[in-house]
This record gives structure tokens, C-alpha cells and sequence, in this order.
């Protein structure tokens, strides 16, 4: 987090223990930045959404994601599973549950794809964390990209690390990468477009 700017702090939380969260932050004085009933709350964390709070004398939220990603999404990234597969991750003094590496790569993935990879950061992001991981069960996490539908969005996300900042990838996942059809053209309108600070469409 040293090393990060950020103006928010995201934090996956499960579904039924999001409102017990909205009131431990209460505690800190952190409230909703948006006035909704109790019910029209429950029923965006039913569909994946969760809730962002802010404190008065902060200049930072804290957002509570009850879901990788909306349930409108075609990307279906097993909220399940995920939960299944935690490991835990030292933070400040305490360990707390995280993603294992292979899951937030696809996160990673998904998330820079939603965005049009408008952010340099995001690139910077995957690339790190295939470093920090020399371990990556890359059967693993092709299978559940696969399964989740962003098989392609993945190849997109390795394929920018590597252009961009040299990501050190096995040469089977190389060789993947590189005879997906059409992606080196998806490559170079992302590329273009972070190089230009425009987003693409």
C-alpha cells in the first residue's frame, strides 16, 4: 500500500457479512455515500454490487465489493469458488483471507479489459504480480478463465505485460498468447490509447 496512490481502498467482502461491515466502519464514523433503504441495499448486494463509505475527515473510501464483478456482467468469475480458495496474507499486524495469486491475475484481467485499459498502473499491476509468483499454476488459472468466459481477456492482459514491461511468462503461456487470433491487433489499439492517455472504445 507504501508504494500505491490510491483515493480508495476496496475490500471483498461476503455477501452476508457486508452490513456487519457497514456498521464496524460506523463505528470509525464511515457512512454511505449514498442514502438507500435497507432494502434497495440488500438488493444491489444481491446482484453484486456492495457499498462505499466515506468518513467526514477523510479523503479516502473504503469500498465494500460483496462480488468480483456485477452479476450483469457476462464474465462469470465464481464468487464461490473464490471464497473456497483464500490464503491468508499478512496486513500490518494481523493476517487476513486474500486471493490467491491465480485468481486475482484474472481479476487483474478482467478488471483492465472492463476499463479499456486506460490506466498504465493496471499494466503495471499484472506484471508485478506474474514477478512476484514465479509458482503460478498457470493450468490452473487458464482453466478457470476458461470457465469464466475470459480466456481472451487474460491472453490481452499478459500480452501488455510482456510489450510493456518484459513479464516473464512460462513459453507455453507465450506461445498461447501469441497464436490467439486478432489479439496483437487488440494489443496495439490498447497500447496506442495508453500511450495517448485517451481510453480506447
Amino acid at each position: 500500500l507504501a508504494l500505491r496512490q490510491y483515493d480508495d481502498l476496496d475490500f471483498l467482502v461476503h455477501r452476508r457479512d457486508i452490513e456487519r461491515a457497514i456498521a464496524a466502519l460506523a463505528k470509525r464514523h464511515y457512512i454511505p455515500v449514498l442514502s438507500l433503504s435497507a432494502e434497495e441495499r440488500r438488493e444491489l448486494i444481491r446482484l453484486g454490487w456492495g457499498c462505499s463509505l466515506q468518513a467526514p475527515d477523510s479523503a479516502y473510501r473504503v469500498e465494500l465489493d460483496s462480488g468480483v464483478l456485477p452479476r450483469y456482467q457476462e464474465v462469470d468469475l465464481r464468487d464461490d469458488d473464490i471464497w473456497q480458495d483464500l490464503h491468508p496474507m499478512p496486513f500490518h499486524n494481523a493476517t487476513v483471507p486474500s486471493l490467491p495469486p491465480e485468481h486475482l491475475l484474472l481479476l487483474l484481467a478482467v478488471h483492465g479489459c472492463k476499463h479499456t485499459w486506460e490506466r498504465l498502473i493496471w499494466v503495471a499491476d499484472v506484471s508485478a504480480l506474474i514477478h512476484r509468483h514465479p509458482a503460478m499454476d498457470w493450468v490452473a488459472l487458464f482453466d478457470a478463465a476458461t470457465r469464466a468466459g475470459a480466456r481472451r481477456m487474460l491472453l490481452l492482459a499478459l500480452r501488455l505485460a510482456v510489450d510493456i514491461h518484459d513479464a516473464g511468462i512460462a513459453p507455453d503461456v507465450w506461445f498461447a498468447v501469441q497464436k490467439e487470433p486478432g489479439l496483437n491487433e487488440l494489443a496495439a489499439v490498447a497500447l496506442s490509447h495508453l500511450q495517448s492517455g485517451e481510453p480506447a472504445t
